[in-house]
């Protein structure tokens, strides 16, 4: 039981850090950043 919480956490952890690496790479032009309200000053 504590495996698969331990692997729910770290699924989770990888993907904020995924959304963060994300949003780096669009300028938070993306809706996972701002949830649509990010200015779309890269396009």
């Amino acid at each position: 039981m504590q495996i698969f919480i331990y692997s729910q956490y770290l699924s989770g952890m990888l993907n904020t850090v995924e959304k963060g690496l994300l949003c780096r790479i669009n300028e938070c032009v993306d809706e996972l950043c701002n949830d649509g309200t990010a200015h779309n000053s890269a396009f």
